[in-house]
């Protein structure tokens, strides 16, 4: 026979350690979070790609998708090899997977089904409207930047061409003057007559060219015989003694060397007179063409300087972060703006600067060439244009060339993303709800039937449950009502011998039950009653029987004396018998007076009148208003003055709402004196179909931090006041259409301006 081991505790304790799993016999566990891993990092590659490597060369970027494929070969190899082993394979390696899943499926047996239910719905809803919205907004994104870089070059060609249509115009003109008669003449004829009307000549073509900050008529020899300079915006003749000789200078030379109706244009540097350099130091380029004779030889040249100052006026300011450079064709930085500029761009003469310094060396090649193009780093694109200085110019002289920094291109981009996480999220969100509602209507009769059979389970027998489904949950409900139904008629024939006991001890119960229900409201009543006595009583003599009573009490220290002949004394004088009465009984009335407006204004705050629009003139509300408080003010020491500008246009307001408001500012203004000062109301037109209202004051101020909350309802820093008079004003101004803010002091201490709509058509 064949001999069995024992089976003790011991043994058994030691076989369920060899079979619990994390006992150095889980390789494949270790496979299969490898396998895990590889398949996250292929998934992931993309995102990767996309926003760490855009500017990887395309060499690496196919590296890195060999080095893909390969990781995506054996992540599916790896996991077909795993699968086929668990499943032909017996023994160990079952029992292995076996013991590392169980414990997994005992948890999610644990979670409730709405759970089972809502989460699987959720991630098959959210996960692929997360993946397109995450392609979506990349997509996006990276159509924006494009477009926006495309507008950005096709501006930045535009300028140059802009500058280059200015230059040939330039080199037209030059050619246009050298063929002038007038200046031909000269040419030929040396005379004082061929001068002056050389001169002439030159006056007349030179109006209006503020570019021109020089014109010059140079005989054979290099000495000038005709010369205009630009001063105050206007060409002036330089008189014959302060003309010099310009044969040592090499633009007379290279002038000179050029064809006959050809245009010689010279490097851009500064102007010099006498052989210094002019002091300001001004840039200039110089555009010169031959003079020919009768005979049709070179007798002389013109030539224009050209103000660079004036010539980069041209270029319209670029807006962001833009900088903007001017180059010639060796690749010095003739003109630039600043390296972080601020506002618009303003292109200053720097020479000097090359390409290397400005960290551009290993683009020169290609901004150089005679083309349009766009360079792209990490941190900023440039675009770069030719610049034909003459047409006859095989390459361009000149280069322009536009930096603009990424962070300033991709910052509208901003919005469009946060547009489209909103709409993602919202998505997501809406999944969301939509799953649990979904889980709601399916798990209800589950749960439903899950508590019926509790409250069967705590004896309520009667209890049926009303479940149609048409599945198998209705089945189980109807076993329920079956089960409950036998369970009830058990219970009933052991309580038949309590009944009669059981509806006697009822009666007496529900009649103790009623009988303190009447106890409990009688006492109800009562306390209620004793309130509403007391309340009646406190406020049973009303705020206008106190006014009442102050007066009258005022009227005991006022003695009125009879006169001895009635007939003749008409008037009497009254007499303070009680000065002490008189005044409290006066200060009594004021304050009962102001507690009433304190009420009115609460009253007109929550309940605010209907505006009823209607036009009116403004002239006719702001006289009346100042006559009503100038004795208010002239009390206080202050002076009101007006400012009314002629012929206002009607407006369309309510009358007495907008009165209010302009008395409120007014009464303002004078509480905010109490030691006298001035007072000014004034109103005039304040653009389009506006007029403004302005109340301005010489009292202490606002503070800076009570400036946006002085319209705060309940907001006051009068000890005295009830922080609603601006809130109401400014609401009602809202009501008419208008505004009510605190305006600019320009010499006054507080100003607040009431601006108001005039009517349509009105002439303002």
């Amino acid at each position: 026979m064949e001999s069995k081991s024992p089976d003790t505790p011991v043994s058994r304790q030691k076989s369920h350690e060899k079979s619990k799993p994390g006992n150095k016999d889980r390789p494949w566990t270790a496979v299969l979070a490898v396998l895990l891993f590889l398949a996250a990092f292929f998934g992931g590659f993309e995102i990767i790609e996309r926003v760490y490597l855009r500017d990887v060369s395309e060499m690496w970027l196919h590296k890195m998708h060999l080095f893909r494929g390969i990781l995506a070969s054996v992540a599916t190899g790896g996991l077909v090899a795993y699968l086929l082993e668990v499943r032909f394979r017996s023994g160990s390696t079952a029992r292995r997977f076996a013991n590392d899943v169980n414990p997994w499926i005992h948890r999610l047996q644990e979670v409730s089904i709405r759970t089972k239910l809502i989460v699987p719905f959720i991630l098959l809803s959210t996960l692929p409207a997360a993946v397109v919205g995450y392609y979506a907004i990349a997509h996006t994104g990276n159509t924006l930047k494009n477009e926006i870089v495309s507008q950005v070059q096709s501006e930045a060609v535009a300028r140059a061409n802009d500058m280059q249509e200015f230059l040939l115009q330039v080199e037209t003109d030059a050619r246009f003057l050298a063929s002038l008669a007038p200046i031909r003449s000269l040419a030929g004829h040396r005379s004082e007559a061929s001068r002056c009307k050389a001169e002439d000549a030159l006056l007349v073509f030179s109006q209006g060219r503020r570019a021109f900050y020089q014109v010059r008529y140079l005989d054979s020899r290099g000495m000038e015989m005709v010369r205009l300079n630009l001063k105050d915006g206007r060409p002036l003749p330089v008189p014959a003694e302060l003309l010099q000789d310009k044969s040592d200078r090499y633009y007379f030379r290279e002038g000179m060397e050029a064809n006959a109706g050809g245009v010689y244009a010279s490097p851009m540097d500064l102007n010099m007179e006498f052989g210094r350099i002019e002091s300001p130091p001004n840039p200039v380029v110089r555009y010169a063409s031959p003079v020919l004779d009768e005979r049709g030889e070179k007798a002389g040249l013109i030539v224009i300087n050209l103000f660079a100052e004036h010539l980069f006026s041209v270029l319209r300011p670029f807006p962001n972060q833009t900088r903007i450079m001017i180059l010639d064709r060796s690749g010095v930085v003739l003109a630039s703006s600043p390296e972080q500029p601020t506002g618009a761009t303003r292109i200053l003469f720097q020479p000097g600067l090359t390409l290397s310094e400005l960290g551009l060396s290993g683009a020169s090649r290609r901004i150089l060439a005679d083309t349009a193009g766009i360079l792209e780093s990490n941190e900023s694109f440039m675009i770069h244009a030719p610049i034909r200085r003459t047409a006859d110019e095989a390459w361009a002289g000149w280069i322009f060339a536009a930096k603009t920094p990424f962070s300033a291109v991709i910052a509208p981009l901003h919005h469009q993303k946060a547009l489209l996480y909103l709409a993602l999220s919202a998505m997501i969100v809406l999944a969301c709800l939509v799953g649990l509602l979904i889980g709601h209507y399916i798990t209800r009769p589950i749960i439903r039937l899950a508590r019926g059979m509790e409250e069967i389970a705590a004896g309520q027998f009667d209890l049926r449950l009303n479940i149609a489904t048409g599945d198998e949950i209705e089945f189980l409900a109807q076993q329920a009502n079956r089960m409950a139904e036998k369970l009830g008629e058990s219970d009933r024939r052991l309580r038949n011998w309590n009944d009669e006991l059981q509806k006697e001890v009822s009666r007496q119960t529900e009649e103790i039950r009623r009988s303190q229900e009447h106890l409990a409201s009688a006492q109800h009543l009562a306390a209620m009653g004793q309130f509403a006595a007391g309340v009646a009583h406190e406020i049973g003599n009303p705020l206008g029987a106190m006014k009442l009573a102050a007066q009258a009490i005022d009227a005991t220290a006022v003695a009125w004396p009879r006169p001895a002949d009635p007939d003749r004394c008409k008037i009497c004088e009254p007499v303070v018998a009680h000065p002490r009465i008189h005044t409290l009984a006066m200060r009594l009335v004021e304050e009962i007076d102001r507690l009433a407006g304190i009420v009115r204004n609460f009253n007109a705050f929550a309940r605010p009148a209907p505006t009823r629009l209607a036009p009116c003139q403004l002239e006719d509300m702001i006289g009346p208003l100042v006559d009503l408080s100038k004795k208010t003010a002239e009390k206080a020491g202050i002076r009101i003055e007006t400012d009314i500008s002629p012929r206002l246009p009607e407006i369309l307001v309510d009358f007495q709402q907008a009165r209010q408001i302009i008395l409120n500012l007014i009464l303002n203004a004078i509480q905010a004196q109490p030691g006298g000062g001035r007072i000014l109301v004034s109103a005039a037109p304040n653009g389009g179909n506006k007029v403004a209202v302005h109340v301005s004051d010489m009292g202490g101020g606002i503070r800076p931090e009570d400036r946006e909350k002085i319209f705060q309802p309940f907001y006051t820093t009068r000890a005295d006041g009830t922080g609603l008079g601006l809130s109401v004003a400014r609401r009602l101004a809202a009501q008419n259409n208008a505004e009510l803010y605190l305006g600019h002091a320009n010499g006054w201490n507080t100003v607040f301006t009431l601006e108001l709509r005039a009517m349509a058509g009105a002439a303002t």
